[in-house]
């Protein structure tokens, strides 16, 4: 009965989710329990092919789409749930996924080119936000990502970002080098 009840507060939760911790309050139980409960639900669900999967994502435990059901419904859909992204976007994006907090201006250093519409394009799409202010002369903004980019590429926290090789600002000086024109 309590998988049950723990399944209906995920579902009345929604999106926003809540921690393990509020559910063993709750449910006035340990954690450890709670989550062999949540893994009991989640293997039912995709041990009966069910639309929904129990996720952890920046420690709030949500119900959401499969995989397999995301993707059919993107197809059958008339508005994509994906979201496009231009490449000096997802350069854009990438660069705050593995620096944040960072400055618009650090970002540019990085790429090379202005980031303003990039980092325009971004935050409409909710996958960044201003995270706080630096405390270097200006205080210019800075930027990290949002539960939602986690969704999007499907990360429950963003340590499960691929490891990045340690010459990262290095390799993007190359390339970037191979791509510049003379405008003269």
């Amino acid at each position: 009965m309590r998988d049950k009840l723990l399944y209906a507060i995920l579902f009345l939760k929604g999106t926003e989710g809540t921690t393990s911790e509020d559910l063993a309050s709750f449910f006035k139980n340990k954690v450890n329990d709670i989550e062999m409960g949540l893994k009991r639900i989640n293997d039912y669900l995709i041990e009966n092919s069910q639309p929904f999967v129990i996720k952890t994502i920046n420690n709030k435990v949500r119900l959401t789409l499969s995989t397999d059901i995301s993707k059919e419904l993107n197809s059958l859909m008339d508005k994509k749930i994906n979201i496009r992204l231009s490449k000096s976007t997802l350069e854009t994006l990438t660069i705050i996924g593995y620096k944040q907090p960072i400055t618009r201006m650090n970002i540019e250093k990085i790429r090379g080119v202005s980031s303003d519409y990039a980092i325009f394009k971004l935050i409409n799409y909710d996958l960044i936000k201003e995270s706080g202010r630096s405390n270097s002369p200006g205080r210019p903004r800075l930027f990290a990502t949002t539960q939602k980019f986690l969704e999007v590429f499907d990360l429950n926290s963003i340590s499960e970002l691929p490891a990045m090789t340690h010459n990262f600002e290095k390799k993007a000086e190359e390339t970037r080098e191979l791509f510049l024109f003379d405008d003269k």
